[in-house]
């Protein structure tokens, strides 16, 4: 878009600050990209494990919004790369749900193994959705992949929505 009309005027001025603007869009892309990139697999999750990278992602959630993030992790050892980065993007996923459609003032979040299972239990006090309703709608998607992340691990989702009261899902997945 900017380079054929760059390309077409003769305005020195004009071109200069179509450059200006050129590159501040190449910058915004980088930024994005990076973000994205660190957010599939963040070094953090890579360097430290699951715990730690949930309870950063959650502390930088909770410093910019409004809701108050409840996480209990209890795991002490690393987990195959596969299943961390499987929940990590669960979690991730679930709270941008929660701040997107949910009005909620808190999230409950608990990972823990359990035995030869992992086992995630989140919830929170937003408006709850009805789950096959959302499931056959393009706006479940995050829900769809979520639930295709676990099933892919031989693993369950288990969700439970009381409509304009509350959300909880139990994920379990098999070690």
């Amino acid at each position: 878009m900017y380079t054929e009309t760059y390309f077409n005027s003769e305005d020195p001025t004009f071109k200069s600050n179509l450059e200006s603007q050129i590159l501040d869009s190449i910058d915004d892309t980088i930024d994005h990209v990076s973000a994205i990139s660190n957010n599939l697999s963040p070094h953090i999750l890579k360097n430290f494990g699951l715990k730690t990278a949930i309870q950063k992602f959650c502390d930088k959630i909770q410093k910019s919004s409004k809701i108050n993030i409840d996480t209990k992790v209890i795991i002490d050892n690393r987990l195959a790369e596969e299943i961390e980065v499987t929940f990590y993007r669960v979690v991730i996923e679930l709270v941008n749900n929660t701040i997107k459609h949910a009005n909620a003032s808190k999230i409950i979040i608990e990972l823990a193994k359990n035995g030869n299972t992992i086992v995630l239990n989140y919830s929170d006090n937003g408006i709850g959705y009805k789950f096959d309703e959302l499931m056959k709608k393009s706006k479940g998607m995050g829900l769809f992949n979520i639930k295709s992340r676990i099933e892919s691990l031989n693993g369950e989702l288990n969700f439970s929505s009381v409509p304009l009261e509350k959300l909880s899902l139990r994920l379990t997945v098999p070690l």
